[in-house]
């Protein structure tokens, strides 16, 4: 596994007729398609998907070292993607501000191993 900084990605799909279940079951895909690039030696981690129905959109959210291997995650789970994102989540503090929420290789993270 690498030691490169993870980044957060959006997998981001207009996906017309969507529902709840193909979504989820989309998540499912997702899941499985990460651990079997993490076996491949990437690092990759589905970190679940934000769904908005009236919008025929789902964003599933990854983080990784590579964008490339986002992109290779959505199209190993079947997932319509149209584009993958960087991203910034801004998580509020203990106090009342928000900051920006930082990534780290998934091999590093607590409970991981590479």
């Amino acid at each position: 596994m690498s030691d490169r900084r993870t980044s957060s990605y959006v997998a981001e799909c207009y996906w017309p007729g969507v529902t709840e279940a193909s979504m989820a079951a989309a998540g499912d895909r997702a899941r499985a398609a990460a651990a079997d690039l993490r076996g491949e030696g990437h690092d990759i981690e589905y970190r679940g998907s934000i769904f908005m129905p009236d919008d025929e959109t789902v964003l599933y959210l990854v983080d990784s070292t590579s964008s490339d291997a986002v992109r290779d995650m959505a199209s190993r789970a079947e997932v319509p993607w149209e584009r993958v994102v960087e991203s910034i989540a801004l998580v509020p503090d203990a106090g009342s501000h928000c900051s920006r929420a930082h990534s780290e290789p998934t091999s590093k993270r607590k409970g991981k191993t590479g």
